[in-house]
């Protein structure tokens, strides 16, 4: 029998401790859950997304929201930018997504990475070699008329007379030529480790690209970690929409994209995500709003040690996929040319599907609405529905979606993809947002010790780590488990005391059979 269920008949009490104390006055509530948004159904996905999603899922022993994420960040990707959704003719969005799914250390992240984003990088190289001769040929001959107009500029500048006239002449042409030409690029579809300058220069020469990532540095990079931290977000705010860029720099020519396309996938750990949160300027400027967010759950002590591997028909179909939705990229001089811009509109039914979680969305917003502590995030939503649904459209029409409109079956699909996301958005926006590893320690510790009563001191002394070295930060901590129900303060458990009092807590119950009960609670196991 173990110790909370000792507890349960009675005999989890400290010595002299008495009864367990009274319900607080109206009663004990139902404590709030920590962290538990609505998992994604990959069948949402549609078939051979959906289908992907949970083998890989399977063969790393992953929760599948992880693979849902990166899939839909995948997708994203092959489509570049080029697709934009009409819902009506005075409102457009672009298919692009920017995607962070909230991972801990050691749950798996690269492996679902490497195998959702491997087409891509497959693709990435085959234009590379396809396309190597031809570009470093029209590098060569860029850095030839870069010469010719340098050596027509220094002719120029020290002819004299007649001379004069026919120099400037000759640099009037060198330049022209210069001009005419564009310096080529090797190919890129995907970048990882990039600086915001660098990926204003990649978007310059490509007009899309991708950063899907098992890591989250980009954020840092963007808060200013190698600027003196001064944040750089112009481009990844202005590419979320597809709306232009222009940079002059000092000493460089300036650059300046018309339409750039961006699709952004980063998993981060929960820390990281508090950073962003936190940091002003990020936050201020609308970065973390712009991210759809996904929060899977933990499968490490629970996972099976022979999972079954990818199915290798699975792997191959998902690789055709990528490659019929990205079969209208070609080679050319200078790397690479997307297609050009597509627009789909919604059928009839799909647009009333939106129009209907519109309206239902609205009141949610409001001061009194369950969605107002997000609703920076969540004002967003309408939109992001619209480019979930663009995204699987394409997955399911991936050869002729440009001719086909957005199906009432596909933006019921977003819809119910979007309502689990907003549901994981909450958890991020909400007074803990991703960082409830604390509270989940003093939960594991109040099963642990299984006992009906507690004081502030025992257990900040049972918990207490170099991160939270005093009372002032674990007092915040027991307040909030008592907004939740898990615990409550007792005015006098009529306990001796000795030396300094200390706040004493009765606990929930409810909260210690609930969890007891269910051996998947990941708080049942050891304080960490």
């Amino acid at each position: 029998m173990t110790a909370a269920k000792d507890y349960r008949a009675g005999l989890g009490r400290l010595p002299g401790e008495p009864e367990p104390p009274a319900p607080p006055l109206g009663g004990w509530i139902t404590p709030t859950p920590i962290d538990s948004p609505t998992p994604i159904d990959p069948a949402l996905l549609g078939d051979v997304m959906g289908r992907m999603a949970l083998a890989v899922a399977e063969s790393t022993q992953t929760h599948p929201d992880l693979a849902v994420a990166v899939a839909l960040g995948v997708m994203s990707a092959a489509i570049g930018g080029r697709l934009e959704v009409e819902a009506r003719p005075d409102y457009r969005v672009p298919v692009g997504l920017y995607i962070a799914p909230i991972v801990p250390s050691g749950e798996g992240k690269s492996p679902v990475v490497r195998h959702l984003s491997a087409p891509l990088r497959a693709i990435e190289r085959e234009l590379v070699e396809a396309t190597h001769s031809e570009v470093e040929r029209g590098r060569s001959r860029y850095r030839a008329a870069e010469k010719r107009r340098d050596k027509a500029e220094n002719v120029a500048a020290s002819a004299k007379g007649t001379e004069r006239y026919v120099a400037e002449s000759d640099l009037d042409a060198a330049v022209a030529d210069l001009v005419a030409m564009r310096e080529p690029a090797h190919v890129r579809l995907l970048a990882d480790d990039v600086t915001p300058e660098a990926l204003v220069s990649l978007l310059a020469a490509h007009s899309s690209m991708a950063v899907v990532s098992s890591e989250a540095g980009l954020f840092g990079t963007l808060a200013g970690r190698y600027s003196g931290g001064e944040a750089n977000l112009d481009a990844v705010l202005k590419a979320w929409d597809c709306e232009s860029i222009s940079v002059d720099r000092k000493g460089r020519a300036p650059e300046s994209i018309e339409r750039p396309a961006l699709t952004l996938v980063l998993t981060a750990q929960p820390v990281v995500i508090e950073a962003v949160m936190a940091d002003p300027v990020l936050a201020g400027r609308g970065l973390p709003q712009r991210f759809l967010y996904v929060i899977p759950g933990a499968l490490v002590g629970n996972r099976n040690t022979e999972p079954e591997p990818l199915p290798a028909a699975l792997v191959a179909e998902w690789e055709k996929l990528i490659r019929d939705v990205s079969a209208t990229l070609r080679g050319g001089s200078v790397g690479f040319v997307w297609p050009s811009l597509r627009v789909c509109s919604l059928s009839p039914e799909a647009r009333q599907e939106w129009v209907r979680f519109k309206r239902e969305l609205e009141p949610r917003l409001g001061d009194l609405g369950d969605l107002y502590g997000c609703r920076a995030w969540s004002t967003k939503l309408e939109s992001q529905i619209l480019r979930v649904a663009g995204v699987l459209h394409v997955a399911d029409n991936p050869t002729d979606y440009p001719s086909r409109p957005v199906s009432a079956d596909v933006m019921a699909r977003a819809v119910q993809v979007g309502t689990a996301l907003t549901s994981h958005a909450a958890v991020i926006f909400g007074p803990t947002g991703a960082g409830t590893g604390q509270l989940r320690r003093v939960l594991r510790w109040l099963l642990r010790a299984a006992r009906s009563t507690f004081s502030e001191r025992d257990a900040f002394y049972a918990l207490r780590t170099s991160a939270m070295p005093t009372m002032e930060g674990f007092t915040p901590l027991l307040n909030q488990l008592c907004d939740w129900g898990y615990v409550y303060l007792l005015e006098d458990d009529g306990l001796p005391r000795g030396g300094r009092p200390s706040r004493r807590y009765a606990v929930n119950p409810e909260y210690l059979e609930k969890a007891t009960q269910n051996p998947q609670n990941p708080d049942n196991g050891g304080v960490a």
